[in-house]
C-alpha cells in the first residue's frame, strides 16, 4: 500500500503543458484515498489522513488547469484561489502528518525503531519546508518583484519535500510490508 501512497505523491508533481496539468492531483489523492483505506485498519492515524485526501482531491480539480490572473490580486478569482490554496496547504500538512505518524506507529508496532525516527523526522522537516515554501510564496504575490529572487528556494524546497516522502514511502513499503510478505 505504500507503493500506492508513493505512486499517489508522484500525481501531485505538478508538470503541466499549455496550462494544463499532465498528471492531475485528483488522480494522485484518490490513490492515496484508497492506499489510506486500506491502511486505516493498521493505525487510526491513516484512519484520519484519509478524511483530508477527498477534501484535497476536490480542491484539486480548480488546478487542473492554470489560470492566468492579469488584472491584480484583488481580482475575485484570485481571492478564491488564494483561500483554497491555504485551505490545501492545511489539509495537506494535516494528511502529510498522519502519514508520516501512521508509518511511525506501525514501524514502532514491528519494531523497526529507525523507521519510526525516519517517519517522525520526515514530518519535521516537510512542515518546515512548507512553512518556508509558503512564506517565501506569500512575500512573492504580495511583491511580485521578489518572485524571481524567491523562485530558485521554492521550487528547491517543494523538490525537497517531496523527495523525503517518497523516500519514507519507499522504505516503509521494504520494511513494513515486503517482510510480511516474507513472513506469511
Amino acid at each position: 500500500m505504500f507503493n500506492k501512497i508513493f505512486w499517489g505523491f508522484i500525481f501531485l508533481f505538478d508538470f503541466r503543458i499549455q496550462g494544463v496539468d499532465i498528471l492531475p492531483d485528483i488522480i494522485g489523492y484518490i490513490m492515496i484515498y484508497s492506499a489510506l483505506n486500506y491502511l486505516a485498519s493498521e493505525s487510526d492515524y491513516f484512519y484520519q489522513a484519509r478524511r483530508f485526501a477527498l477534501p484535497l482531491a476536490i480542491i484539486s480539480i480548480a488546478d487542473i488547469y492554470e489560470f492566468k490572473i492579469d488584472t491584480g490580486m484583488f481580482d475575485p478569482l484570485y481571492v478564491v484561489l488564494f483561500i483554497s490554496s491555504i485551505v490545501a496547504t492545511v489539509l495537506s500538512l494535516m494528511m502529510i502528518y498522519n502519514i508520516c505518524y501512521g508509518i511511525a506507529e506501525m514501524a514502532r508496532n514491528k519494531e523497526e525503531y529507525p523507521l519510526e525516527k525516519m517517519a517522525i523526522k520526515r514530518w519535521e522537516i516537510y512542515l518546515y519546508i512548507t512553512m518556508g515554501v509558503f512564506i517565501f510564496t506569500l512575500i512573492g504575490s504580495v511583491m511580485p518583484q521578489v518572485l524571481i529572487l524567491l523562485f530558485l528556494p521554492i521550487f528547491i524546497g517543494a523538490i525537497v519535500k517531496m523527495i523525503i516522502l517518497l523516500e519514507l514511502f519507499k522504505k516503509a513499503n521494504r520494511c513494513l510490508e515486503e517482510k510480511d510478505i516474507l513472513r506469511s
